[in-house]
C-alpha cells in the first residue's frame, strides 16, 4: 500500500496454527482513492483529508473454518470542545440495530477504516481493534480474545493528527469485556484468549 507510511506486523497463535496480522497506517491524502466518493457524505470528502488510514489484513496457516475471524473495534471519544466523552462499539451503520458486534466476520477478515469528524476544534479518537474468534466457528455467542492493535487520532486547534499504532495486551481485552457484555448482552465476550485452547 504505497499511500500509506506506517506497517506493523503481529503475530498469533490460535486454533492450533499460527497466523500474523498485517497493519499498514497513515495519513489521508487522497480521500477520494479510499472511496470516500461513494459514501454520499452531507460535506467535501476534502475534509477527511490529515485524517488516518488503517487497514488490517490476516494471513493464516489453518484453512477453511479454522480461518473464520471476527474484529471488534470499540472508540473512546473525547470531544474537548464541550467536555462530550463516549464509548461505542464500532459497527457499519446498516448493522446498528442488529445484534451483531463485528466490524467485520468471515473467512481471513480484513480491517479497513478511514474516519473523520467535522466542526471539532479540540478531540481525542483512539480505536481499540481486537481480532477474534467465535465458540465453534459462529454455532456459539462466546467469543475469544486473539490479537489487538490500538490506533487513531487528535484534533489540537482544528487540525488532525494521527495517533501512532499499539499493540494490545490480553489485559486490554479483559479490560473491554465487561462493557462489551453490557453492549452485547446475548453474547459472551470471555476474558482471556483463544490462543492456548486445543481443538
Amino acid at each position: 500500500m504505497d499511500y500509506l507510511g506506517e506497517s506493523k506486523e503481529l503475530a498469533f497463535s490460535a486454533r492450533n496454527y499460527s497466523g500474523k496480522v498485517n497493519i499498514n497506517y497513515g495519513i489521508n491524502k487522497e480521500p477520494i482513492i479510499w472511496g470516500f466518493s461513494e459514501l454520499d457524505l452531507p460535506f467535501n470528502v476534502e475534509t477527511a483529508k490529515g485524517f488516518p488510514v488503517c487497514e488490517a489484513n490476516v494471513s493464516y496457516i489453518g484453512k477453511g473454518y479454522h480461518s473464520v475471524f471476527g474484529w471488534i473495534q470499540t472508540i473512546d471519544m473525547d470531544i474537548k470542545d464541550d467536555n462530550q466523552q463516549s464509548s461505542f462499539v464500532d459497527v457499519g451503520a446498516l448493522f446498528k440495530e442488529s445484534d451483531m458486534p463485528f466490524f467485520s466476520f468471515g473467512n481471513l477478515p480484513s480491517l479497513f477504516d478511514a474516519p473523520c469528524i467535522k466542526g471539532v476544534r479540540n478531540m481525542s479518537w483512539t480505536a481499540q481493534a481486537f481480532l477474534v474468534t467465535v465458540g465453534n466457528v459462529m454455532m456459539k455467542k462466546d467469543v475469544f480474545y486473539v490479537i489487538g492493535f490500538e490506533w487513531g487520532y487528535k484534533i489540537v486547534d482544528g487540525i488532525p493528527h494521527i495517533k501512532p499504532i499499539k499493540e494490545l495486551k490480553m489485559k486490554d481485552w479483559n479490560n473491554k469485556t465487561d462493557f462489551l457484555n453490557k453492549e452485547y448482552a446475548s453474547w459472551n465476550f470471555k476474558k482471556g484468549n483463544i490462543a492456548h485452547l486445543k481443538k
